[in-house]
């Protein structure tokens, strides 16, 4: 079988979006199919997923706009030391007019034209190539893919087009009418010309049936590759050993991906001498440094929270694999549900418990996961009780300064989520 594959993120990006994509043609190929590629180009490459695609030869890498990229670069990458950069200040002037223009709905906006330039790059190159596919696959987001895929199908109706959706293509927090007309106009095209879906989660494929999505839905969830844990080794630092570990690593959002909670209960342990402030660590690793110190200084805790900036992902593997917990946020409401965040599966492999942070209602599929598990603990930001949060940090602390905090078993349950 001969498979086209049109994603935006693919290898070697170092972004977790690029993760899924990069690993499904890796284990598709490994049975037999054909899989070509047609994706993004970025500066700012994976190590990792670079060895999955270093012998692969049927790769198409489209620029979309440059000032585009070197927002999003800038935007992932500020915390990076040393990095000569001349386009930051003009960068940042945009940023804040944009912001100013249109709040949240800045990053739709750009990424919608950005997506179309894409688009109409990566037609005309399809175009000049002997098309002789039997599936193509369209992953979302961003609606560059859907607008190639739907391109693809138009022109060659006989191949079937498989619709992969890991995030709803109108989100819940745009609120722009002209904004919503456009994304609907794509997703309308989309599912009236596509053969069937992929869905990330039991939310995301709610959200196609609920937007009158009539055909055939599978869900294929993100999954972990233990294969990226090759090579990758941990430092035996004496002083790490004694202290427990807490780590987040990833992007921060407001009101959606929130710490806060968090960084208030180790506050309030500290206070209370529930835990000696020299006995932990809270690691952050991503691009919201400015935003986690502040938390730091607000709380006084800036000898526990330490900022570690945007890692590569080899560093970033290596950080988890020397933690004791794995933190991760998320959120659940009733327009989007499912946010199942490929950094949760990415977690999976190092048998730590996972501590997930959840705005918004009660009922998300991620707790249902780490029940059925048995791989950590849920605390709701909105609703749960900061007391919760505190006697599960106590119960682990306990454990870590006593030596018997245990790395948890590997079941069966957890092997299916590997790619």
């Amino acid at each position: 079988m001969r498979i086209l594959l049109i994603s935006y993120y693919y290898a070697p990006a170092n972004t977790i979006a690029a993760i899924r994509t990069t690993k499904l043609t890796k284990y598709l190929e490994k049975n037999g199919c054909i899989v070509d590629v047609i994706c993004g180009e970025f500066n700012f490459k994976d190590e990792i997923l670079l060895n999955d695609i270093r012998a692969k030869q049927n790769i198409i890498s489209v620029k979309g706009i440059k000032f585009y990229e070197r927002m999003i670069d800038e935007k992932q990458n500020s915390n990076l030391t040393g990095t000569v950069n001349p386009l930051k200040k003009l960068i940042e002037i945009a940023n804040r007019m944009l912001t100013k223009l249109f709040g949240l709905n800045k990053w739709v906006i750009l990424e919608l034209v950005n997506s179309y330039v894409w688009y109409k790059k990566a037609k005309k190159i399809l175009g000049k190539k002997t098309f002789q596919y039997d599936v193509i696959i369209a992953s979302f987001g961003p609606t560059g893919s859907l607008l190639l895929g739907n391109y693809c199908k138009r022109k060659y109706n006989s191949c079937k087009y498989i619709v992969d959706v890991r995030d709803p293509i109108i989100p819940e927090y745009v609120t722009n009418k002209i904004l919503r007309y456009f994304l609907n106009k794509i997703q309308m095209n989309t599912f009236s010309i596509c053969d069937g879906a992929v869905a990330v989660s039991e939310g995301l494929k709610e959200y196609l049936i609920r937007n009158s999505f009539e055909k055939g839905i599978t869900i294929i969830t993100n999954g972990y590759d233990p294969k990226d844990l090759d090579n990758i080794k941990i430092s035996k630092n004496q002083e790490k050993t004694k202290k427990l570990i807490f780590s987040y690593t990833g992007t921060l959002y407001y009101g959606k991906r929130d710490i806060t909670k968090l960084v208030k209960a180790l506050k309030e342990l500290v206070e209370s001498r529930l835990i000696r402030r020299d006995t932990i660590v809270f690691y952050y690793a991503g691009p919201n440094n400015s935003f986690v110190m502040q938390y730091a200084k607000e709380y006084q805790l800036e000898n526990i929270i330490i900022c570690m900036g945007f890692l590569p992902r080899k560093e970033v593997l290596k950080l988890q694999m020397e933690s004791d917990v794995l933190v991760l946020s998320t959120w659940n409401t009733h327009k989007e549900k499912g946010i199942l965040t490929g950094k949760f599966f990415e977690y999976m492999m190092f048998n730590k418990p996972i501590l997930a942070l959840i705005s918004g209602n009660k009922g998300a599929e991620i707790e249902n996961i780490i029940k059925d598990l048995e791989i950590g603990f849920t605390f709701y930001n909105d609703v749960d009780s900061i007391d919760i949060l505190k006697k599960y940090i106590v119960d682990l602390y306990k454990k870590k300064l006593n030596g018997n905090f245990k790395i948890l078993t590997n079941s069966l349950k957890v092997k299916e989520y590997s790619y």
